[in-house]
């Protein structure tokens, strides 16, 4: 996964676009002002810091909390609960897992 844009960088972005609208441009100018960036502001980059701007209003991560991979633990009480759980809801395990709180995950043994 490539680094993502430091707010100074997202604000250039889509700064520069709105000025020249110029995807191409803004490219160019970018790597002038940033010339250590380690990354890569590709078209596509460009068009989605200015289209979270107007879409959002905001160039900000708006789930820094949610990004990344979900929080989850197999431990050993974790695996009782859920067991506990399929044995006291008396269904198939489909069933379980539409209508319960929680959320097994496939085994990864």
């Amino acid at each position: 996964m490539a680094p993502q844009f430091t707010a100074r960088e997202r604000t250039f972005l889509s700064t520069k676009y709105h000025e020249t609208k110029s995807p191409t441009e803004v490219q160019r100018l970018f790597r002038l002002q940033f010339p250590t960036a380690n990354r890569v502001s590709c078209k596509g980059a460009v068009y989605k810091n200015v289209n979270k701007l107007n879409v959002h209003g905001t160039l900000r991560n708006r789930q820094p909390e949610a990004s990344g991979r979900p929080r989850t633990a197999r431990s050993q009480m974790n695996i009782a609960r859920a067991r506990y759980a399929l044995q006291q809801y008396q269904r198939s395990a489909q069933s379980f897992a539409q209508h319960s709180p929680i959320k097994l995950l496939p085994d990864r043994s």
